[in-house]
């Protein structure tokens, strides 16, 4: 939610669907702050931290109000329906990189203990899917923040 243009609207709007989800390190930063100075410690991301800590984390609390924020608080790190899971990076750390060019042991290793047909994650803004010998892995990409070279959104879809 955070760093968008109108969060407490998307908000809204997902809340008025009934959309089940779960929260990433942008909804955890906005309850744990020191969380953006641990994860972006690396000189070159410094001015992106303060920025974030500055400037988005207060506008966004501002924009969303306390009654949002509790709800985007209660949401879960995995969200769990038949044989699907969804988790915003990993599942207990909504922080972690997984990258796409990850090793089949890696997504075994991270995903696997969910023992569900197909795991979803979204964190690295990058879609793929990608068969495993017991499940299937993809990225949903992102609608906003693609990280795919493009600025246009670009998201997994099911054919």
């Amino acid at each position: 939610m955070s760093g968008g243009s109108r969060p407490a609207e998307v908000i809204d709007r997902i809340r008025a669907m009934n959309w089940p989800g779960v929260y990433g390190n942008t909804e955890e930063m906005l309850w744990m702050p020191q969380r953006v100075s641990e994860a972006l410690q690396a000189p070159d991301l410094h001015r992106i931290r303060d920025a974030v800590l500055a400037y988005t984390i207060p506008a966004t609390l501002a924009a969303i109000g306390s009654e949002r924020l509790a709800w985007l608080k209660s949401l879960p790190r995995r969200w769990l329906g038949g044989e699907l899971s969804v988790v915003h990076a990993a599942p207990d750390d909504v922080w972690a990189i997984v990258p796409a060019n990850a090793s089949d042991t890696e997504l075994e290793h991270v995903f696997g203990p969910l023992e569900s047909k197909q795991v979803v994650y979204g964190h690295i803004h990058q879609p793929f899917v990608r068969p495993m010998s017991h499940f299937t892995v993809v990225n949903s990409g992102a609608v906003g923040m693609s990280f795919v070279g493009d600025p246009r959104a670009a998201y997994a879809a099911h054919r």
